[in-house]
């Protein structure tokens, strides 16, 4: 045998061991990486320990409910049982307070100037202030102390607001919302990369209506939810249709805005600074809904005899109409005729 056959001999040995050996390799690293997704999924890394290093915490400021609360339950998820995957300690996220009262009508002026209002303002509360332009038919009621606002246009008393040639498509809507805040300069973190949810609108006589399709509809309303907490826990508000910051958007401008309404009752949470604190059972959390100790955020089934049907259960935080110093976790529970359910998920032993 010449030793240039001996060597192609042997090339082809180390290259046929070295494929198989690279072959293995893949097949090890993928079948390793498999494995570990399996057991992390049923051996689950423990959330860290609570801290609970702001002390006890101010029960919710739920808001007094307007209808009455069912008091039957029955469970109906998708097994039949309580979810097993909410945590033991999650966090409670600070938010900052208003700093005192120092420029806040200068600052309420700049907003209303940004918006087309040049006339001074009238007081009608301690801390409210009305601007109004006539002539615009326009409105802007502030809160200087807190900077929310409410802004309107007449538009119950324009009829040539109905029936638009086409209202703005969704994603249009998405692009003026965040335009209109940005422009006053109200586009928060926590809003800009938020849940925008649309409901479409109809005048009819001298009130606004649901339409029952956006092709039937003179305006589309966006709902601004805050984003959600760690990405996967929703921010749920008192009325669970609705959220604190909304916009009502025409098919027509006006004053060069598609904005008729807005509606912003916000306070930004600081996400970076929060503290851990336990977190009662879904037991537990049951039991109170059944006893009544609960928030009722929706429900339009009446005062029905039957149980109210519950499908889903969750974790989420409120967020108030009034400022609470921190964002805090609620477990919500959700089912037939819009029910929506809030119990506060702080145990009474870390609330004042």
């Amino acid at each position: 045998m010449s030793q240039l056959t001996v060597v192609s001999y042997y090339t082809r040995k180390v290259i046929k061991i070295s494929a198989i050996l690279l072959v293995l390799f893949f097949v090890s690293k993928v079948s390793i990486n498999l494995f570990t997704v399996y057991w992390r999924s049923i051996h689950p890394i423990p959330p860290p320990p609570p801290d609970t290093s702001f002390g006890k915490l101010p029960r919710i400021n739920f808001p007094k409910e307007a209808i009455q609360k069912p008091k039957n339950f029955q469970l109906e998820t998708a097994d039949g049982e309580l979810p097993k995957d909410i945590p033991f300690t999650e966090k409670v996220y600070f938010v900052p307070q208003e700093r005192g009262k120092f420029l806040s009508l200068e600052k309420a002026t700049s907003l209303a100037k940004t918006l087309g209002f040049k006339d001074d303002p009238r007081k009608i509360d301690e801390d409210i202030f009305v601007f109004e332009n006539a002539s615009q038919r326009t409105s802007l009621t502030v809160d200087v102390l807190t900077g929310n606002f409410e802004y309107a246009y007449a538009y119950l008393e324009d009829q040539t607001l109905i029936n638009p040639p086409s209202l703005p498509a969704e994603s249009d809507t998405l692009m003026i919302a965040r335009a209109f805040l940005s422009k006053i300069s109200r586009l928060t973190n926590e809003l800009k990369d938020g849940e925008y949810r649309p409901s479409y609108w109809k005048i009819s006589g001298s009130q606004l209506i649901p339409a029952l399709a956006a092709s039937e509809a003179d305006f589309v309303r966006i709902n601004i939810f805050r984003k959600k907490v760690d990405n996967k826990y929703p921010v749920v508000s008192p009325k669970a249709d609705k959220s604190l910051v909304s916009l009502l958007i025409s098919g027509f401008r006006i004053q060069n805005e598609h904005v008729v309404e807005a509606k912003y009752l916000h306070f930004e949470s600081d996400r970076e600074k929060y503290s851990r604190y336990p977190i009662k059972t879904v037991e537990q959390a049951w039991e109170e809904l059944k006893t009544g100790n609960y928030y009722l955020a929706s429900y339009s089934g009446g005062q029905k005899e039957a149980a109210v049907k519950i499908r889903r259960v969750y974790l989420a935080y409120f967020d108030p109409y009034f400022t609470d110093k921190f964002l805090q976790p609620v477990i919500v529970f959700q089912g037939d005729d819009n029910f929506y359910g809030y119990v506060s998920a702080i145990p009474p032993e870390w609330l004042e």
